[in-house]
């Protein structure tokens, strides 16, 4: 949630004056004319002189020695979240279920319904997130103590299973820089039963192109830096001026300040994730949007200098793998059998959700039988305090066949959602409201949505929305950016 303080601390962040780093004049190695194609060992060149990846490694060594750390802490948290699951599944064949079965009764059936006490408990444990009147927040309050609830009896269930069914980890290769493993090679040993890494396959590519993205940007982000130091030194030799003058000359002189028109337009549209008045905040949301404006300026000089000096990076973004992801008793709209199938991932109080939902139902028009779109929920209620009551609501209007009227109208109504805003909408598109009620405050229905938050945590997703074509996750989620995807996608299968 964006509240008051973080907003204060965000104004004494962004008021100091506004400059590009400049970094320690590194010795770079003068080579070549670069060729058409990528020199080996090259990771960018300014014209003549290029930058060999050996000089990288050196600039950013340290944050990749840290970045290794919780790589192999991450594979180590795979192996024990399969793990968990394998005693799980253990456990159930011991008792004649599958999984989901043993789930349902030893967690589900041993869980019960929220007292006022616990309600107001959880209200009470964050103030900023819920408010102080629980009449208006009772079902998120109410999904949040059943979610509690369920993870607690999981971990007591877990502990008491480990005692009777013995865990041998192997996990030196899982400690490698890099992995060298065979699917058959056994990471951990459940009683008798082998966990393989043929078993945690599609987790582990994940995490690794999660990492491999993350030391990409390290990477670009340090490379980017020192490129433009370089010319910003460069253009401040052949001017005979300082740095502070050169960015006073192309930056700050024509920085136009923000008008209190414009301050009311970023609250109003972000009153749903602002605590207080729009008097108390004013000027932070006023130093806010000026750096904006100033870190747009800022990037635009950048871009003229790198023109003017031939700048080519050749360092390489990781190719994203294909993801499978699961849409069981997920709500679905488009033919099964479509060759495009769009995986969302939402949050029904994000402005982007929003918008991303309305470019979805315009791709479906454009392309009616070729196109199936599917959502999964990813409520983030630190910042969304009703997303989860939303995600219930929409989930809840499912088992009566109205998914996609609810899931509309609360992106309508996300600036207002209330239990009473929701109920309205309920019966505003023909819900049998007494079925709705019970079914909005569903232990099975909260689950259903916390197996969709640990599939996005599987996947890594930190925020909303997320989009995935056929598997591939899409950066660009713009209307221009999906329809250019679907094009592709339809040349690819030869559509």
């Amino acid at each position: 949630m964006l509240v008051i303080s973080a907003l204060l601390t965000l104004e004494l962040m962004l008021s100091q004056p506004g400059r590009i780093v400049l970094q320690d004049p590194t010795t770079i190695t003068v080579g070549e004319d670069c060729p058409q194609i990528t020199p080996e060992g090259i990771v960018a060149a300014i014209g003549n002189e290029q930058i060999p990846q050996l000089q990288l490694g050196q600039w950013v060594g340290g944050q990749l020695e840290s970045l290794m750390v919780e790589r192999i802490a991450a594979r180590i948290d795979l192996v024990q979240i399969a793990t968990q699951d394998r005693l799980f599944r253990q456990e159930a064949r011991s008792l004649g279920l599958n999984r989901e079965e043993f789930i349902e009764k030893a967690i589900m059936q041993s869980m019960s319904p929220p007292t006022e006490q616990q309600l107001l408990k959880e209200l009470r444990s964050a103030p900023d997130l819920y408010g102080s009147d629980l009449e208006q927040v009772r079902e998120e309050v109410n999904a949040a103590v059943l979610r509690k609830q369920a993870a607690q009896i999981g971990r007591t269930l877990l502990e008491e299973i480990s005692q009777r069914i013995p865990i041998e980890y192997q996990l030196e290769p899982l400690r490698k820089r890099t992995l060298d493993l065979g699917l058959d090679d056994v990471v951990v040993m459940v009683g008798e039963e082998p966990l393989r890494i043929l078993d945690i396959e599609e987790g582990l590519e994940d995490l690794e192109h999660e990492y491999d993205w993350k030391k990409y940007e390290i990477e670009i982000g340090e490379l980017n830096r020192r490129i433009n130091d370089r010319l910003l030194q460069a253009e401040c030799k052949k001017q005979g001026i300082d740095g502070g003058q050169l960015l006073q000359q192309e930056v700050y002189s024509k920085l136009e300040p923000v008008k209190d028109s414009e301050v009311e337009s970023f609250f109003n549209m972000n009153r749903t994730r602002i605590v207080g008045d729009l008097d108390q905040i004013r000027e932070s949301i006023r130093a806010h949007l000026l750096t904006e404006r100033r870190i747009v300026l800022e990037a635009r000089f950048a871009e003229r200098m790198r023109a003017a000096a031939d700048v080519v990076i050749y360092l390489k973004k990781p190719s994203p793998p294909v993801h499978i992801i699961e849409t069981d008793g997920r709500a679905t709209r488009g033919p099964s059998d479509a060759p495009i199938q769009f995986i969302e991932f939402v949050d029904f109080q994000c402005e982007r959700c929003k918008d991303l939902w309305e470019f979805l139902e315009k791709v479906q028009e454009v392309h009616t039988d070729q196109v199936q779109v599917v959502v999964r929920n990813q409520p983030l209620g630190s910042i969304h305090p009703m997303s989860m009551n939303a995600a219930l609501a929409a989930e809840a209007a499912r088992l009566q066949g109205k998914y996609w009227e609810m899931g509309s109208g609360l992106f309508k109504l996300q600036n207002s959602l209330s239990a009473a805003t929701i109920t309205a909408l309920a019966k505003e598109i023909g819900l049998d409201l007494e079925r709705f009620e019970k079914d909005r405050l569903s232990p099975v229905l909260v689950m259903m949505i916390t197996e969709d938050l640990d599939e996005g945590q599987r996947l890594g997703i930190d925020r909303t929305p997320v989009l995935y074509l056929n598997g591939r996750k899409l950066a660009d989620k713009s209307w221009e950016g999906i329809l250019q995807a679907v094009h592709r996608e339809k040349i690819r299968q030869g559509l």
